[in-house]
């Protein structure tokens, strides 16, 4: 398939991101427990996708996936036509890096009493 689109761009014959069934879960007690079950979408060149949903409801889940994290269980998730994602070296965990102390509630020691 061969589209050009509004921006007179040529568009491939595969969307940049393709999620196709995609299922992951966990266990817990040798019972599995659904977290993401049977999500497909494509996603082409200079679209946007907002994930929404109530807490739990898999988001995170379902873009560790996608950033390759985490093997779905079930389905596939393909980018730029390749399957087998991992996370690249510059998605890898950061160390903690603590922040400098700083006070919640301001210190009104040094304030002036206001006079008259």
């Amino acid at each position: 398939m061969l589209d050009l689109n509004d921006k007179k761009e040529v568009r491939s014959g595969y969307p940049l991101l393709s999620v196709d069934g995609a299922r992951s879960g966990y266990e817990v007690q040798g019972r599995f427990n659904v977290a993401v079950g049977d999500v497909s979408f494509d996603i082409w060149r200079g679209e946007m996708l907002i994930l929404l949903g109530p807490s739990g409801c898999g988001k995170s889940t379902l873009l560790k996936a996608v950033a390759g994290f985490i093997e779905p269980d079930g389905g596939s998730i393909s980018f730029a036509g390749r399957d087998g994602l991992e996370p690249g070296p510059d998605l890898t965990a950061k160390p903690y890096l603590p922040l400098p102390r700083q006070n919640v509630v301001p210190d009104h020691s040094r304030a002036r009493a206001a006079g008259p």
